[in-house]
């Protein structure tokens, strides 16, 4: 991971002025009056705009959960997943499509807010608690059948709990140290039966919990998939408000409330452990809560005492606050929601180096095993530039004007190369065991034959049985991988839309980049798909499927991004990424208020559309 530090400190020297666009930058001049661009024009003139006036108009949240324009609240711009509702092009497909248009226009006046609201309307009240006579403890030592109660705890049952979560959800969000987690809380905890208010015991309560969750549904294997009309979803197993592990959560929940001010490290492990299992229920802003106040708790531990970052016993310190990081960025990119300070920090605290994970852990042998350190050390530096795409490209003001609504700025090719080519230089520069090139992507590692299923009914978990997290968080990182080229040619998909008589061979072959990276997504493929529990940052892929199912099927509906789909992108990986971001949004109805909208959107666009190829 040399490499990838090395290339994580020159991104910001190699391109010192990234968001700024030069006087000899590529831009092309908008199209000449014709059929298609007089079309663009009357659609450009009936949507609302989203301009400095209505930029100005800021909300914030009220008591009811709704949000009130009377005082600020984050800046209402749309941000790059919901920026594609804003483009006349779709508005006009929209309108003609004849579906229902009130909230486009409540949208585009009230910004990404407006799909915050979504996810409060969705789940407006907390997680119920839950009922039970029998006071925590343990049973005998034989494993108990008994589930879904904490009275049902006995130590084979604790220990396989312990093994589900460090060969899930800890491989994915690598936030605690095993050896340290079963010498300082488990044992501790065993021994107590379970009887102390402790921060530790707290974290045990939390870390079953979500290997209660994990054991739901993305440990077991599906069979033959469903008929459309009945999805089968690893989040929709019984009621949403009761999801797996809740007992067990709630009784973390209730200790957690003596213990919540310690300034400690346990403390902000404890609100990244609720933020993780708020996720995996789909609840998004109770996971942005959790994160938040991780972040702040971090933010005080760090300083009171400062901590020597140098000593090898920071590195569980480490991890945590690169996690905090993490989840603030994706979350403020995707939804808007502010940062907290503790990204000031990024110089200061070194990345992790895992050493709890197995001696010399960095020195392992690559072509014998895949540490997942690696997988996390790498989102980390990808996190970086994937932030970068976001505000030189899709950031809202006059120097952003590639997917505007309002005067055309042309797309800033030099910006979009350099890019580009940060992102392959950080695809290169991972391990060996991690890399992989466009032509090998389906495959799910160097040293597995199995591929990512699309259209089949098979199911080949392989040699990931029994840990499942490496296969999603390999998933996840190439997945953002394609995701993060998919911003930064999608402007080309725009201007093909919007300008088409200006399109030379060179847009041509980047609107083709940008269409093909969204096709065939690892994260929406099979077992992915039926492990959405496991998945993280569900909000971000959900929202992001709605606006790329929106431009498949405009290349259906314009000529010219049609032409260009025809001859440079493969049918058959188009058609069943469409099948797969149907289902996935179809199935996350019941949890997500997003995916229920969305889908009121795309139903009436995809009928008859075969979703079984």
């Amino acid at each position: 991971m040399t490499g990838l530090r090395r290339l994580e400190q020159k991104f910001d020297t190699a391109f010192p002025d990234l968001s700024s666009r030069s006087s000899s930058s590529g831009a092309v001049a908008a199209a000449s009056p014709s059929s298609s661009s007089t079309a663009n024009a009357r659609a450009i003139s009936t949507v609302p705009r989203i301009d400095g006036s209505a930029g100005n108009s800021r909300t914030r949240p009220t008591r009811d959960g709704n949000y009130s324009s009377e005082e600020p609240f984050g800046n209402n711009r749309l941000t790059a997943a919901h920026r594609i509702l804003a483009w006349p092009c779709i508005y006009r497909f929209l309108q003609n499509a004849h579906v229902a248009l009130d909230d486009i226009h409540h949208i585009l006046r009230e910004g990404t807010p407006w799909f915050a609201n979504l996810e409060i309307a969705k789940h407006m009240w907390s997680l119920p608690e839950t009922t039970g006579n029998e006071k925590l403890g343990l049973k005998d030592p034989s494993y108990s059948t008994q589930t879904g109660g904490v009275e049902s705890l006995s130590v084979y049952r604790i220990r396989h709990l312990v093994d589900v979560y460090f060969n899930s959800y800890n491989i994915i969000h690598p936030l605690l140290d095993r050896d340290v987690f079963e010498m300082e809380m488990l044992e501790p905890a065993i021994r107590c039966d379970f009887q102390s208010n402790s921060s530790q015991s707290c974290i045990v309560l939390h870390v079953l919990a979500l290997a209660e969750m994990a054991l739901d549904g993305p440990f077991e294997t599906s069979g033959p998939t469903t008929a459309p009309s009945t999805p089968s979803s690893a989040l929709a197993n019984g009621p949403p408000d009761h999801p797996p592990g809740l007992t067990l959560f709630n009784e973390a929940r209730g200790r957690f409330g003596i213990v919540m001010y310690e300034c400690s490290l346990e403390n902000v492990q404890i609100y990244l452990l609720q933020a993780i299992y708020y996720e995996s229920c789909a609840r998004h802003m109770d996971f942005w809560r959790a994160s938040t106040a991780a972040s702040m708790a971090c933010h005080l531990f760090m300083r009171c005492p400062r901590l020597d970052w140098d000593s090898p016993n920071t590195d569980v310190s480490r991890r945590v606050y690169w996690l905090c990081v993490v989840n603030e960025d994706f979350y403020h990119l995707e939804l808007d929601l502010p940062r907290t300070k503790i990204s000031r920090f990024q110089d200061q605290v070194p990345l992790p180096l895992f050493r709890h994970f197995g001696e010399h852990a960095d020195l392992l042998d690559p072509s014998t095993t895949v540490p997942y350190s690696w997988h996390f050390l790498a989102l980390v530096t990808l996190r970086r530039l994937i932030s970068r795409i976001h505000e030189s490209l899709h950031s809202e003001g006059e120097k952003n004007r590639a997917e505007s609504d309002g005067p055309y700025g042309g797309i800033p090719d030099h910006l979009v190369n350099e890019l580009a080519r940060q992102l392959e230089a950080w695809r290169t520069t991972l391990p060996e065991s991690l890399r992989w090139s466009d032509e090998d992507m389906r495959a799910r590692s160097n040293r597995d034959p199995h591929v990512w299923q699309a259209g089949s009914n098979a199911e080949t978990v392989g040699q990931d049985t029994n840990r499942p997290g490496l296969l999603i968080i390999t998933a996840h990182l190439r997945t953002r991988f394609y995701y993060a080229r998919y911003l930064i040619f999608r402007p080309y998909i725009y201007k093909a839309l919007h300008h088409p008589n200006s399109m030379t061979d060179f847009d041509i072959r980047n609107c083709a980049i940008a269409l093909n990276s969204a096709c065939m997504w690892p994260l929406v493929m099979k077992p992915c798909r039926h492990q959405k529990r496991l998945v993280p940052y569900l909000f971000t892929w959900t929202q992001h499927y709605m606006g790329i199912l929106l431009l498949f099927r405009m290349t259906s509906e314009d000529d010219m991004l049609g032409r260009i789909a025809a001859a440079n992108v493969d049918k058959y990986d188009m058609t069943v990424t469409a099948a797969a971001m149907l289902d996935w949004i179809k199935e996350m109805i019941p949890v997500c208020g997003i995916a229920q909208w969305s889908w009121k959107i795309l139903e009436p666009l995809y009928t008859g559309f075969d979703a079984r190829v």
